[in-house]
C-alpha cells in the first residue's frame, strides 16, 4: 500500500492500495510552497550535507583520472635498481639490477696497457704508468753567477737565476724537432749574450740586451725570437 498525503492544502487523505507501503509527505501552502529552503552547494566541501550542483561535480570527474588509468610503479626493488620492461605489454615492468650499462652493450674496462686494445682503461692503471715515468723534457735551473757557458738540450728549458755577466750558449746536436729554450735576468749591467755562430742563429734585426730587463729567447731551426720586460731593481 502506498499513502500519499498532501498536507496543509486539503483535509481528505488521498490512498491507494500496493503491495508494500511507502509514505511520502508533501508540506507546504498548496502552490506557493511553505516548507523548509533546500541549500545547494555551489563548491564541494569535506563538511557540508547539503546536496552539490551537477556542474561542480562534472568538472572535479574531469580532474581525475580512470582507475585503468593509472600506472603505479611496481613495488619492490632495491638500492640502485633500475625498471625494466618484461613485455611488449604497456606498463609491464619489473625491478632488475643494472650491468652493462643498464641493458645496451657491455662495456670493457681494461686493467692493463695495451698496444692494441680499443678498450677504455682504469683510471689508477693510467696514473700509476704516469707515475712510473719521468717528463720527456726537462727544466734546468741554473744558479751560477759570473761568466756562464751553457749547452742547450733540444726540447729541455734553462732557466738562470745567477746574476750573470756573460751568458754564451751551444747546442747540442739532434735529431728531434730543434727547438730551444732558455731565459735570464739582465742587471743593472747589461748581460753579455754569445749564440752558436755553427749552426748560426739568426736573431730578430735590432736584437740586444739591455739592462734591468728579463729575457725569454727560443731557438729553432736556425732562428731566434725572444720576449723582454722590465724588472725591479733593488735600492
Amino acid at each position: 500500500m502506498i499513502e500519499i498525503k498532501v498536507l496543509g492544502s486539503s483535509t481528505e487523505d488521498y490512498r491507494c492500495d500496493i503491495s508494500s507501503l511507502i509514505r511520502i509527505e508533501v508540506e507546504g501552502g498548496g502552490s506557493s510552497g511553505g516548507g523548509s529552503a533546500i541549500t545547494v552547494d555551489s563548491e564541494l566541501s569535506s563538511s557540508s550535507t547539503n546536496p552539490v550542483q551537477n556542474n561542480v561535480i562534472n568538472a572535479a570527474l574531469n580532474l581525475k583520472a580512470n582507475a585503468n588509468s593509472v600506472h603505479n610503479i611496481p613495488a619492490g626493488g632495491t638500492a640502485n635498481q633500475v625498471l625494466a620492461k618484461r613485455s611488449s605489454t604497456d606498463y609491464d615492468a619489473t625491478w632488475v639490477t643494472q650491468s652493462g650499462g643498464g641493458g645496451g652493450e657491455t662495456i670493457t674496462i681494461d686493467s692493463d696497457l695495451s698496444s692494441t686494445s680499443e678498450n677504455p682503461v682504469q683510471n689508477k692503471i693510467i696514473t700509476q704508468a704516469l707515475s712510473a715515468k719521468s717528463d720527456k723534457y726537462s727544466i734546468h735551473t741554473i744558479t751560477t753567477a759570473g761568466a756562464v757557458t751553457q749547452q742547450l738540450v733540444a726540447g729541455d728549458r734553462y732557466h738562470f737565476t745567477g746574476n750573470l755577466t756573460s751568458l754564451t750558449i751551444t747546442l747540442a746536436a739532434t735529431n728531434e724537432d730543434p727547438y730551444y729554450h732558455f731565459d735570464f735576468n739582465s742587471g743593472s749591467t747589461p748581460v753579455v749574450l754569445t749564440l752558436p755562430s755553427e749552426p748560426t742563429v739568426i736573431m730578430p734585426e735590432g736584437f740586444s740586451v739591455r739592462a734591468n730587463r728579463h729575457y725569454e729567447i727560443t731557438i729553432s731551426d736556425g732562428y731566434g725570437g725572444f720576449g723582454a720586460w722590465p724588472i725591479s731593481t733593488s735600492s
